[in-house]
């Protein structure tokens, strides 16, 4: 096995007592510049509820770090021990996963965990690397997933073009009205017409749901405050009336862009389907 550190069969003991079984075992030269750790991780809680995953909340699945932070977390010694390939479970305090890999002191950013569950900690390391290495990889991921959120949205299109009449577009976002305002459109107080409401859905272009407001429950949002609402939202709350419901497609730089979203599990350059009806604007 690549790793020496404490062996027993399959996984190694480390000195806080947390087994870490081994599936895949490389070797490697223990002594290479390590100022950046990529990993593809996945950490759930026993019941098997997704807290974190590379694939939903990293650019390409690749979640990166400076190693000399993964030292100082409670992990550290395995870190150590690495080499390129290897592939680990372990199961750790959530909020040692939380504090250690994110220095984060709150799990309220994390779904579905609280600060006693235990996760089940599923790691692939794929490399370290230099400056120089770490700024071409970064870059290839970003190409990478610039390409494949293009091919996403121009499949999407097409698909909507064969089956949809009146679709509107804007820029790469496009939309369909799947059901007409009937409301009355009765004075508002000078209070009401202060704030946009809406009810809306949101998933991934693969149906995975992100978001949904709770029950028959609006979300109010302030006219006077720019970045409360997302610009692909804008578009289409400027565009339709006031009890339309629409189904858009809409691109990441309308979206969460090149940075996604940890709390709501959205990677980078990630288009989105919106499912949006209008209460007042």
């Amino acid at each position: 096995m690549g790793c020496q550190t404490n062996h027993y069969k399959d996984s190694i003991v480390l000195d806080n007592g947390v087994r870490v079984k081994f599936f895949e075992v490389s070797t490697c030269d223990k002594n290479q510049d390590k100022r950046y750790a990529n990993f593809n991780i996945s950490a759930k809680t026993k019941n098997g509820k997704l807290v974190f995953s590379s694939k939903y909340q990293s650019l390409e699945s690749v979640s990166s770090f400076y190693y000399d932070s993964l030292l100082a977390f409670g992990m550290g010694e395995l870190f150590e021990e690495l080499c390129e390939g290897d592939s680990v479970l372990f199961s750790i305090p959530s909020e040692m996963f939380i504090k250690g890999i994110f220095h984060n002191n709150s799990t309220i950013k994390f779904k579905s965990v609280n600060e006693t569950d235990s996760l089940d900690v599923f790691l692939k390391f794929i490399s370290f690397n230099n400056d120089f290495d770490q700024y071409n990889f970064q870059q290839q991921l970003i190409n990478r997933a610039k390409k494949k959120e293009a091919m996403m949205i121009s499949e999407k299109r097409n698909e909507w073009s064969n089956k949809y009449l009146d679709i509107f577009n804007y820029d790469d976002l496009f939309s369909i009205k799947v059901a007409q305002s009937h409301y009355d459109l009765t004075e508002k107080p000078d209070s009401v017409n202060d704030f946009i409401a809406i009810n809306y859905l949101i998933t991934d272009l693969n149906d995975r749901e992100i978001y949904k407001t709770k029950g028959n429950l609006n979300e109010y949002y302030d006219k006077s405050l720019n970045d409360q609402l997302l610009d692909g939202f804008k578009v289409l709350v400027d565009h339709y009336n006031i009890g339309d419901s629409i189904v858009a497609i809409m691109p990441s730089k309308m979206a969460f862009g090149k940075r996604g979203s940890l709390v709501n599990m959205i990677a980078p350059y990630t288009p989105l389907k919106v499912s949006l009806k209008i209460i007042q604007k």
